[in-house]
């Protein structure tokens, strides 16, 4: 399948070569609150408009409005050295030179049973406007707010946006973020069978503090708190399975580490720790 950068340092080697762009690819960044998916977003943001790409940005999360998300980009652009200017008038929008990151509320201003065909017109409007592929959703698993099961409010989201490419030959890269509710749990053990089936690729983005039992895996002291992305599905096309760590420092920004070094066998006792991850 094709594949679009996100310029987030690591990141598109992670991917080999980007996200997917199909007509159109879904891919998710699931996590727990608080895992850094929204900030990856963010960086990614910043990163396109220095690029030169237009974005747009669904904002169903109400923790996460437009003026909120806003923000975060022009912080950590500014972190970077780029220059944005923040406009609100008749709606936000975030600009540079070259580019502008583009705003559909659906936080703010709640539309009903119609939001969700909303969401995919503004989808399909932006994408003829400006011809790029890039539209973020915060948060796909708020699409439940407006229909009751996600299976039926994602068929409702993806297939007039499907039709729309299939008809105009237009890819679009939707990168959406996701709750996984419950520690430890993927997607789709966590109730998200309909996202994990209709993803093109999963990325699973967790958050923990190491104890003494995962310190040789991490190979870090315990009690520090780590960030860790993991590539768990893409559909046709190679990519990295190892862990990585996520860096994000004290600035908000997000790179891509290296991959965690696996240990096999337990330096202090001998025995085998390929699963001492999962034992707390």
């Amino acid at each position: 399948p094709e594949t679009v950068p996100l310029y987030v340092p690591g990141f598109d080697d992670l991917m080999y070569g980007g996200v997917p762009c199909e007509m159109p690819a879904l891919t998710t960044l699931a996590g727990l609150p608080g895992s850094g998916k929204t900030l990856l977003l963010a960086n990614a943001a910043a990163w396109l408009l220095k690029n030169g790409h237009d974005v747009l940005y669904v904002a169903l999360e109400y923790t996460t409005p437009p003026g909120k998300f806003a923000t975060l980009v022009r912080d950590v652009a500014k972190k970077l050295g780029i220059s944005l200017q923040v406009n609100e008038g008749d709606g936000i929008e975030v600009r540079n030179n070259n580019a502008t990151l583009y705003f559909f509320d659906a936080v703010s201003i709640d539309y009903g049973k119609a939001t969700i065909p909303k969401v995919a017109e503004a989808v399909k409007q932006f994408n003829m406007k400006t011809g790029s592929p890039y539209v973020f959703v915060d948060s796909l698993t708020e699409l439940t707010e407006w229909e009751n099961q996600l299976r039926v409010a994602l068929r409702g989201f993806l297939t007039p946006i499907a039709r729309y490419c299939f008809s105009s030959r237009r890819r679009i890269a939707i990168v959406g973020t996701a709750q996984v509710r419950g520690i430890g749990l993927t997607i789709h053990e966590s109730g998200g069978h309909a996202l994990g089936h209709k993803s093109t690729a999963i990325i699973d983005i967790e958050t923990e503090f190491v104890s003494r039992f995962t310190k040789n895996y991490y190979k870090v002291k315990p009690g520090t708190q780590i960030h860790t992305i993991k590539v768990r599905k893409t559909a046709g096309y190679p990519h990295d399975r190892k862990e990585h760590f996520l860096l994000i420092d004290d600035n908000g920004i997000v790179t891509v580490g290296d991959a965690i070094p696996v240990l096999d066998i337990c330096p202090g006792c001998g025995e085998s720790i390929n699963d001492v991850k999962n034992v707390f």
